[in-house]
């Protein structure tokens, strides 16, 4: 007797009768029926209405997913899986039609999916643990492969923050559009060298996250990761030499605005190094007078001496 037979459904294993009597508690000889017998295809009747936008199930869907099956008792789609977690896929069944594609897709690439997918198709033919640590093996090849890849895409885009820095040339456009024929000096760096980079330009062309290196914020993190490094490096630097110089200016910007200027300059490894070290706002000046910035003055007597901050950083 097929004890999970459904005549309802397609000829398939009842979903409702497996997650009853939950298959991992069943005998050896009960699971191997239910993995011969194969997933439950019905043709449910799925109708959502979103706004003005009408969708439905449609069957072939089946043929794209070897993993879904249908239950038309409670008409929703489930995992034929049943991973071992808590998931709509399996507990109470997906419904939502305007978002099955993506939410099939991320349920298809999850951690526990994977796990059960394996094991579901090599049920009594090898030993699990052999299988899944070559399987892990797998998993961790691919994760470092994507590391490097990510690593060498980022050392690119360091790159050309380090040189228009250098430059002093500035980073945006004023129109950086698809259509702009000049889309700022960063973005335009960024397109030349992939011509003639095929790294960089399989990953533009590819790069389907949110994340591409080429937004407005990431470039401004991009500055912001590359001063914090050099500022450590000074740091480091000034740790180890006996005196530091430090010269503070007033200088206005462009529009007129005053800022002070810090430089710091010192001696480190036989060589005088004069390091800019930020703009301060004109506002913040008055404070920086009386706190001295942190730093512990020499008296008025000793200005000419060079001496070491303890509080600049």
């Amino acid at each position: 007797m097929d004890i999970f037979r459904c005549e309802s459904c397609s000829g398939g294993v009842c979903v409702q009768k497996i997650k009853s009597d939950a298959f991992l508690k069943l005998y050896f000889s009960d699971k191997k029926q239910v993995i011969a017998k194969g997933r439950c295809t019905p043709n449910l009747q799925l109708l959502q209405i979103k706004g003005k936008v009408t969708r439905k199930f449609n069957i072939k869907q089946y043929d794209s997913y070897n993993w879904l099956t249908g239950c038309t008792h409670s008409n929703r789609l489930f995992c034929l899986l049943f991973c071992n977690n808590k998931s709509v896929w399996k507990d109470t069944g997906y419904i939502d039609i305007h978002n099955f594609g993506t939410a099939a897709k991320k349920h298809e690439q999850s951690e526990k999916h994977l796990e059960a997918s394996f094991k579901y198709h090599t049920f009594g033919k090898y030993r699990i643990e052999t299988r899944l640590n070559s399987q892990i093996q797998i998993d961790i090849d691919r994760h470092n492969a994507k590391v490097d890849r990510n690593r060498n895409i980022f050392q690119r885009l360091i790159d050309i923050v380090c040189f228009l820095g250098t430059q002093e040339l500035a980073f945006r456009g004023h129109d950086e559009s698809a259509s702009s024929s000049n889309k700022g000096n960063y973005l335009e760096m960024v397109n030349l060298l992939a011509k003639y980079d095929g790294v960089l330009e399989n990953y533009l062309q590819s790069s389907t996250s949110s994340f591409t290196g080429l937004s407005n914020r990431i470039q401004n993190d991009l500055i912001s990761s590359v001063a914090s490094v050099m500022i450590d490096t000074i740091k480091q630097q000034i740790a180890t030499t006996n005196f530091v110089a430090v010269m503070v200016d007033e200088t206005p910007d462009v529009s007129g605005k005053e800022q002070l200027v810090v430089v710091l300059r010192y001696f480190n490894e036989s060589e005088v190094y004069d390091r800019f070290i930020k703009y301060i706002d004109d506002r913040k000046s008055n404070w920086i007078r009386r706190s001295g910035g942190g730093m512990q003055y020499p008296n008025r007597r000793a200005t000419q001496r060079s001496y070491k901050p303890s509080g600049l950083f």
